[in-house]
């Protein structure tokens, strides 16, 4: 189980990094997710890490910027009325600000206008253009949208009104007649500007302007806003996005804006400590609930602004916006809840589509992106006005373009725009169950019929008790994280939930204790997780999560982000800790496995692993029994406590064994033996788990063998979309002279740790294996 659906999760691939790559990544752990994202190109991954490698693009790769530049500076130098019409969510908001900042500069007449979104939503309304013209505006440059207004765009040019359309969402069929249009989406998919964002566009744009008119410097200034529009609209962190995200986190954390500082101080932020992760949950959600509820206009002003008092002002309404925000947002996502709960066929849809005659036309698309998060496929939700026209905000998810799929309805719709991880759109309420029916068709197509959720892709296996700061500094190089780049995933077994209280101003957000099978317990925060599914507290569970290194109070610390949970597939829900087990040590008698099967004990399993001499099963084969027989020394700690997991026995019985050979010429001989099988089959696959139990060995350990035969050239391992090992001769790649060697010491300390382990199980008096493993029921 997962959230609320059964969303698979993807085991990592086994990869090989270059001691180069390792080197340039700065450790192993970094140089494997960089492998896995297919990121491994020396030059590749230096300007990746690091700006000051990166070549950024030219502005005039952007298809009509020449034209654009061109008509306003010749706009700026008679002297004319320029208007920049923007938008009123983050991206459109940085983005005016960027080029209102730009013009004023060069020493143009300049104002602004972003629309109010209850009364005009999205684009350029003819009500409120015509007395822009009536007042002497001779210039429209539009930010972060104007893409689709071809009759708005026809009605000023006929009203001596030039337009200059600088946008980033998908383009329609036909384009407005504009004097110049800068999309990035007029370039081909893969160019590095193509993933820019509003900002981005305008960025580019003032850039341009700027250096042409000497003044290239002043664009370092505007890099903060870049970096707050690019996260805020969730841009695909690639290519000239990343590379300016990177810049302008900089310029963020030492930014000189009287606003934002004020800002930072309301939101409890530290500068010196900003990143993308709390531009999304504490800056950007300040700046939005102004335009989803308010009069975004004076944000301008605000980040511009050199006055204390007139930033501590706005700022103060910036915080009453955001307080009604999320009562409001609350309110909706739990009416979609309750929805869902009366309609559950509504879950039967790829698509999930909801409609409400209250909801706030301004909070349903943040409603839509928790939805999304709990659900793990598109949302839309309505908010339906009393004329009968349903005003909707779409989420989607990595996989499922939802604009390309809204777009294939338009003929139901009365206006419709956006990007692939988001959309506006209209229709008539009465047409929402047909269009619900045909989105789920378009959507499913796009996702394939064999994938309906996509799955959790996870980086690593890393126990709790081994996530430590040392390992959010190894993957501090590969941030910031978004779309395109994901923060890394790692998930670790058999815990269960301790407690989980609400924090955050309105309890948005969780605190949650859970506790490992050592009785060690750690703390993490669930971002938007109120009304999530989480574990009962009798369930054991398998925990995805992720990690950063925090500051509080002066002091570093360790910050754990709860993602994903699913349970223990082996365990039958967690018995009391109170309940003791009783410990039959039988290492020192002459009991035989063989004796003890004759005894028919009731209700018993035994364990026995790398010998087919002895009667019992692999940890794999074993099932919830009173009584558990250990008739071998297990490999390690861990495998013993999963083992007790699975079978949680009231007693254990612990039989006389030898030490097994874990010498590494033996240990490869067997795994060679067990394989051998497989790679004569046709496109052969197994899991790792049941490879470690047929040896008797951890599944590290048995990790480590086959990265050894790949290196040596002996066969190839790769995964399915199940996660199970393929095992290939035929692909088997050429040995591996560098890897082979820092292989092989790995793979001898890992025997010498199981072999080390062994002896210790072997000779440990009763008392003290009791108390380390058997002395109550896990």
């Amino acid at each position: 189980m997962t959230g609320l659906t059964e969303r698979a999760w993807t085991i990592p691939e086994i990869v090989f990094p270059s001691k180069e790559l390792v080197d340039l990544a700065g450790s192993q752990l970094a140089a494997d997710i960089l492998t896995r994202r297919k990121i491994t190109d020396q030059k590749q991954v230096a300007a990746y890490l690091s700006p000051k490698e990166y070549t950024p693009s030219p502005s005039c790769d952007l298809p009509g910027m020449e034209e654009a530049v061109g008509k306003i500076l010749r706009s700026i130098h008679n002297g004319e009325e320029i208007c920049v019409w923007g938008d009123f969510d983050v991206d459109g908001q940085t983005s005016t600000t960027i080029l209102v900042s730009t013009l004023q500069q060069l020493g143009a007449k300049v104002r602004h206008y972003i629309p109010l979104r209850e009364k005009e939503s999205h684009g350029i309304h003819l009500e409120s253009l015509k007395p822009l013209a009536a007042d002497g505006v001779r210039l429209l440059i539009t930010c972060d949208t104007g893409i689709s207004a071809v009759k708005e765009v026809d009605w000023a040019k006929s009203n001596k009104m030039d337009v200059v359309i600088t946008d980033h969402h998908e383009l329609p069929e036909a384009l407005p007649k504009a004097d110049a249009i800068i999309n990035p989406r007029l370039l081909p998919s893969d160019h590095p500007l193509y993933p820019l964002p509003g900002c981005g566009v305008a960025f580019k744009l003032a850039e341009e302007l700027l250096t042409r008119s000497g003044k290239a410097g002043f664009a370092q200034s505007l890099l903060d806003l870049t970096a707050l529009g690019i996260v805020a609209d969730a841009a695909v962190l690639k290519g000239e996005c990343r590379y300016l995200l990177q810049l302008g986190l900089e310029t963020l954390r030492s930014s000189s804006r009287v606003g934002l500082r004020q800002l930072y101080e309301a939101a409890k932020v530290d500068p010196a400590l900003i990143n993308e992760e709390t531009i999304s949950y504490s800056i950007a959600p300040r700046m939005n609930a102004l335009g989803r509820l308010g009069d975004a206009n004076g944000i301008v002003d605000f980040l511009t602004t050199t006055s204390n008092s007139q930033a501590a002002y706005f700022t103060k309404r910036l915080e009453d916006f955001n307080n009604k925000r999320i009562l409001e947002c609350d309110r909706v996502f739990q009416d979609a809840i309750a929805l869902t709960e009366k309609r559950p066929e509504l879950l039967k849809y790829a698509a999930l589509v909801l409609e409400g005659s209250d909801w706030k036309a301004g909070v349903v698309g943040i409603a839509a992106s928790r939805l999304v998060e709990r659900f793990h496929r598109p949302v839309i939700l309505f908010s339906v006005s009393p004329d009968g026209l349903a005003r909707g905000s779409a989420r989607s998810l990595e996989g499922v373009n939802i604009t390309h799929a809204i777009a294939g309805l338009k003929d139901m719709l009365s206006g419709f725009g956006g990007h692939p991880m988001a959309a506006g759109l209209s229709l008539p309420a009465d047409l929402i169950p047909d269009f619900r029916q045909a989105l789920s068709y378009i959507v499913q197509r796009q996702l394939g019929e064999s994938q309906e959720i996509p799955p959790l892709c996870l980086d690593a296996e890393i126990p709790l008790v081994k996530a430590d700061l040392l390992t959010a500094d190894q993957l501090s190089p590969l941030s910031p994280f978004g779309i395109g780049n994901p923060q890394p995933v790692f998930f670790s077994t058999g815990h269960n939930m301790i407690k989980q209280d609400p924090i955050g101003l309105n309890g948005e957000h969780l605190s949650i204790r859970v506790e490992d099978q050592h009785g060690q317990k750690y703390d993490l925060l669930y971002w938007n997780g109120k009304g999530m599914l989480l574990p009962e507290q009798s369930d054991s569970f398998d925990l995805a999560y992720s990690l950063r290194a925090s500051t509080f109070r002066g002091e570093r610390q360790l910050q754990l982000e709860w993602i994903d949970f699913r349970i223990t597939q082996e365990s039958i829900g967690l018995p009391s800790r109170t309940s003791e087990i009783e410990l039959d040590d039988q290492r020192g008698s002459d009991l035989t496995a063989a004796k003890v099967v004759a005894l028919s004990l009731p209700d018993s399993v035994f364990w026995n692993e790398g010998s087919t001499e002895k009667p019992g099963e692999d940890r794999t084969g074993l099932h919830s029994a009173e009584t558990l027989v250990i008739a071998f020394p297990p490999p390690g700690p861990d495998e013993i406590r999963s083992v007790m997991n699975r079978v949680s026995p009231t007693r254990v019985m612990l039989l006389p064994s030898t030490l097994p050979n874990d010498d590494p010429g033996y240990f490869m001989q067997n795994l060679m033996k067990i394989l051998r099988p497989y790679l004569e089959e046709n496109n052969p696959s197994i899991e790792l788990d049941q490879l470690a139990a047929r040896l008797g060995h951890r599944g590290r350990t048995v990790e480590l063998g086959l990265q050894y035969l790949q290196a040596d050239g002996k066969l190839a391992v790769m995964k399915d979309a199940k996660g199970k090992m393929r095992l290939s001769r035929q692909a088997a790649p050429e040995i591996d002279l560098a890897r082979k060697p820092v292989i092989e010491g790995n793979l001898r300390i890992a025997l010498t740790e199981t072999s080390a382990f062994r002896s210790y199980y072997l000779a440990a008096d009763g008392e003290q294996l009791e108390q380390d493993f058997f002395k109550q029921k896990h």
